[in-house]
């Protein structure tokens, strides 16, 4: 890893569970410019606590209240605010333990944090990989995520999956212009965590009445969907870089019309109400 004196004063969050070592460790390589890399880990036993601690990471567990019995996710806000709240910096850059930080990014992260904070968080923009060619084309570009926060200008995070950070009132967000990578994993594999997202949503919009669910649910899903597919016709005819498969794209849309599915199928009598069958 880098030498201490030249590490940047930034805490590193990432989640991690039993995922594959060859990915964690790039994404924890790439990080290796921070003074502090701190992995949320929910009791792997693949070896990657071991990697981390082996690399110079700090390891903590993830609070027993946001997991289920087989040790999985449940409650995304709730890690997010541990790591927050375990991080040794001000500054605290979210990294997913499939993703990479660009050197270009991780050198615009220590401009910003070397100079008098203006912003209380800074969104990042981020570009998928597919065997290892950066996509330039996709249809949900630009695609930014909240993932450079201050901990002075947090509240916390809502929800317990995609969960937007919240900040304090008069606290602004700021855009990055270096971008993250994403390596996709293949469709299969994408579906198998998107299933666990989708039963998460259905638990977060449990308090939903029918009425409010067409309104907050149904018809936003619907337009985004019809969105998304304006967007795929159109940057499959204009954009001349490397496009995203059509698989993940078609594979989005129907991931967003899941979600109305997932979230309204308790008004048939359906589905399971309680975190602990989240993932089922």
């Amino acid at each position: 890893m880098t030498e201490r004196m030249e590490r940047i004063p930034v805490t590193v969050g990432i989640l991690t569970y039993t995922s594959s070592i060859e990915t964690v460790e790039a994404t924890l390589r790439s990080a290796s410019a921070f003074d502090d890399v701190l992995l949320c880990d929910g009791h792997s036993t693949d070896g990657t606590r071991e990697l981390a601690a082996s690399l110079g990471c700090r390891v903590i567990d993830q609070a027993p209240e946001y997991l289920d019995e087989h040790n999985r996710l449940i409650n995304e806000a709730g890690v997010n605010e541990q790591i927050l709240e375990s991080a040794k910096h001000p500054w605290v850059f979210f990294l997913d333990h499939d993703e990479l930080a660009t050197p270009e990014l991780v050198d615009e992260i220590r401009a910003v944090v070397g100079e008098p904070r203006e912003h209380g968080a800074y969104d990042i923009p981020r570009l998928y990989m597919v065997n290892g060619v950066v996509i330039t084309c996709a249809a949900m570009y630009p695609r930014y995520m909240t993932r450079l926060i201050h901990r002075g200008a947090a509240v916390g995070y809502s929800g317990l999956v995609h969960s937007p950070v919240v900040l304090k009132d008069g606290e602004t967000k700021g855009k990055l212009e270096q971008v993250m990578l994403i390596p996709l994993m293949t469709q299969r594999e994408l579906w198998s965590k998107w299933h666990g997202y989708l039963r998460l949503e259905e638990l977060n919009h449990l308090h939903l009445s029918r009425e409010q669910w067409v309104q907050e649910i149904v018809k936003p899903q619907w337009k985004l969907s019809k969105w998304i597919v304006y967007r795929v016709l159109k940057v499959r005819k204009t954009c001349e870089g490397p496009r995203l498969p059509l698989g993940y794209e078609i594979g989005r849309v129907v991931y967003e019309l899941a979600m109305i599915w997932y979230t309204g199928r308790r008004f048939l009598g359906l589905g399971n109400r309680d975190l602990k069958n989240a993932w089922q």
